[in-house]
C-alpha cells in the first residue's frame, strides 16, 4: 500500500481577527510571505493571498494559511508563514490553533486499505456478511483522543473505488490564551505531522518506507 499526503493546512482562531490589516503591502514588507501573490483581495472582512505554494485566508473569527502542494520544502515553511503572522500581531486574541493533515492510502499491492481497515474493526469480517446479506461493504470512522495540550479526530472514510483506498484527515486542536500559546501550538506541526503519518500507517496498513512527504 502507498500513503500520500494530500492536504496540510493550519488554522488559527481568534475572538477578532483584523482582515483589514493584512494588505498586499503588509504581507510583504513584515516578510510574513516572501512570494509574490498570484491571487489577491483585501476587505475589511475578508483577506485572501494566493502564492504559487500557499493560500492565505484572514475573516474576523479565522486565519488559515493552506498548502497548494504538500511537498518537504513547503511543510516546513508553512508553520513559519503562520508564526510570522502571529508575531506581528501579538495584541490578537488568539484563543485555539489546528493543525490538520489530509492522507490517502491506495492500493499496490496485495491486502486493500479497506480491506486492513475492516480486519482492525471487525476482527472476523466474514460474520458481518450475515448481516448485510453477503453484499460488499466499507467501513469508516471518526476517532477522538487527547495529544499532549491538543484534541486529536481523526476521520476516515473509504475512497471512491472502496476497494482501492482510504483518507485519513487529521485534526489537532488547541485551545490556546493568546499569542504566545498559540506560537507553542503552530511549533508543533512538524513533530504532529509525523504523527499523523505513524496513525495513518497502522490505519492503511502502508509500510514506513512508503509514505510520502510529512516535514522530514
Amino acid at each position: 500500500m502507498k500513503l500520500t499526503l494530500t492536504g496540510a493546512n493550519i488554522v488559527v482562531l481568534a475572538d477578532s481577527h483584523n482582515p483589514s490589516i493584512a494588505s498586499k503591502d503588509w504581507l510583504l514588507s513584515n516578510g510574513i510571505f516572501v512570494e509574490e501573490p498570484e491571487k489577491f483581495m483585501h476587505s475589511p472582512v475578508l483577506a485572501l493571498y494566493e502564492s504559487a505554494r500557499f493560500i492565505l485566508t484572514v475573516d474576523p473569527q479565522r486565519l488559515q494559511v493552506t498548502l497548494k502542494q504538500p511537498k518537504v520544502e513547503a511543510l516546513k515553511e508553512l508553520p513559519e508563514i503562520v508564526k510570522r503572522y502571529v508575531e506581528r500581531l501579538p495584541q490578537t486574541p488568539y484563543r485555539a490553533v489546528g493543525l490538520n493533515y489530509a492522507w490517502h492510502a491506495a492500493k499496490e499491492e496485495g491486502e486493500s486499505p479497506v480491506h486492513h481497515l475492516k480486519s482492525l474493526f471487525v476482527g472476523d469480517a466474514r460474520r458481518l456478511g450475515l448481516v448485510t446479506d453477503g453484499k460488499e461493504w466499507t467501513i469508516g470512522g471518526i476517532l477522538r483522543w487527547r495529544a499532549d495540550a491538543f484534541v486529536v479526530r481523526l476521520m476516515v472514510e473509504p475512497t471512491a473505488e472502496p476497494s482501492e483506498g482510504i483518507s485519513l484527515d487529521f485534526n489537532f486542536h488547541r485551545e490556546v490564551r493568546g499569542a504566545n500559546e498559540a506560537l507553542e501550538g503552530i511549533g508543533m506541526f512538524e513533530s504532529h505531522g509525523v504523527d499523523s503519518r505513524e496513525v495513518a500507517t497502522v490505519f492503511s496498513g502502508a509500510k514506513n518506507d512508503t509514505a510520502e512527504d510529512c516535514g522530514e
